[in-house]
């Protein structure tokens, strides 16, 4: 199904099951580069690892991008990857044109099970197991700076490269994203974990965190 501007698609598989956004994304994504290994495929930073281990199962390499349409479509035209996603139906082939369209993600998915000769609940099915989880922290405007800068100083020794906000580096494919947020006043937390239990864990970890960096009458 796609929706009703025309942009992000939605869709079930074979078997009668609703395939989740990131499942959708992650399934083109395979698809994609199995059509073109070694290629480059595009998402925004709070995408999980999945990606990255899809990737690597045909040499492909991961762009990560801000989390903006504006900023996938930035990447799509300058470093022409393959295949764009925001991990929320919306898709981007370069190829085609370099903004989000409904239509043409749902001829490449149908393109890609004809020619691969494969089934959307096969791909799916297939997909590397990954857990994440994403929380909204209420954090005045005035506060946000200060919050950010204190986290950055606690955590300066596990910062990776992020194109946006703070990701702290827990572990092996664990990992937790914190960002402020451009037009609420909140500030968002994404996390990254081995299993369900554990990504809650963090969730809760570093909510309490957050709240508790800000003044007390918070």
């Amino acid at each position: 199904r796609i929706d009703v501007g025309g942009e992000s698609i939605s869709v079930g598989d074979n078997r009668g099951r609703t395939v989740s956004s990131i499942e959708l994304a992650a399934a083109m994504a395979e698809l994609a580069l199995s059509a073109y290994p070694g290629e480059t495929i595009a998402v925004p930073v709070d995408m999980p690892s999945l990606f990255d281990r899809v990737a690597a199962l045909h040499d492909g390499t991961v762009l990560r991008t801000k989390i903006s349409t504006q900023a996938l479509m930035e990447a799509a035209l300058e470093k022409k990857p393959v295949m764009a996603t925001d991990g929320k139906g919306g898709f981007i082939f370069p190829q085609f044109q370099p903004a989000i369209d409904g239509m043409m993600a749902m001829a490449k998915l149908l393109e890609f099970l004809a020619t691969q000769q494969r089934k959307l609940s096969d791909v799916v099915d297939a997909l590397p197991p990954y857990h994440s989880a994403q929380a909204k922290v209420y954090c005045m405007w005035e506060t946000k700076g200060a919050v950010m800068r204190q986290l950055n100083q606690r955590y300066e020794n596990q910062l990776s490269n992020a194109v946006e906000g703070l990701k702290i580096a827990l572990g092996e494919q664990e990992w937790v994203l914190i960002m402020p947020s451009q037009d609420q006043p909140h500030i968002e937390i994404v996390a990254e974990a081995e299993d369900e239990d554990r990504v809650y864990k963090i969730i809760d970890e570093y909510t309490r965190l957050v709240r508790s960096l800000q003044p007390r009458s918070m």
